[in-house]
């Protein structure tokens, strides 16, 4: 367990350094930044996405793309197709119009599964290198704590058996 929640504490702070993207068991991590997706998708919730076809996308799936060095993630509101392939056109829950570019299928990096609320936040919070190693520390002492105190009490619950 403690080296699971390591793990994943780690994911997600190495998802925020590399552009809100960590891949991981063929699912992709980000971390929200905007609120255009609000309310179904808030501002520091982590959000996985995988990767699908292109015919795969259906109008109202989530799906966040890349565009001009941009991650955006909006619903596709419209689904599309010319000689170069699929395109959406995407439109964010709170914005009031459309988004202005077409959504090409090579600029998808995939269709959004699942959220965590609000871990964003911790993520953010995680970014030092000394709050990580230090939040890895408690938990580890915690963890080490625990084991202390399950063997004292095992260790008297022997004693009182035996007298």
């Amino acid at each position: 367990l403690i080296i699971f929640l390591i793990a994943n504490i780690i994911i997600i702070v190495r998802s925020n350094k590399t552009n809100g993207i960590s891949k991981v068991f063929g699912v992709k991590f980000y971390c929200v930044i905007s609120g255009s997706m609000e309310p179904v998708i808030s501002v520091n919730d982590v959000i996985i996405i995988k990767q699908v076809d292109d015919d795969e996308i259906k109008k109202g799936d989530i799906i966040t793309f890349t565009i001009n060095n941009e991650t955006i993630t909006h619903r596709v509101v419209d689904v599309q197709r010319d000689k170069d392939g699929y395109y959406y056109i995407t439109k964010g829950e709170s914005n009031n119009t459309n988004d202005s570019q077409k959504v090409m299928y090579k600029n998808v990096e995939g269709k959004y599964i699942y959220k965590i609320p609000k871990i964003g936040k911790i993520a953010v919070m995680l970014q030092s290198k000394f709050t990580l190693f230090a939040v890895i520390g408690v938990i580890i002492f915690l963890y080490i704590l625990d084991k202390k105190i399950t063997a004292k009490r095992e260790s008297k619950y022997k004693a009182k058996r035996y007298k």
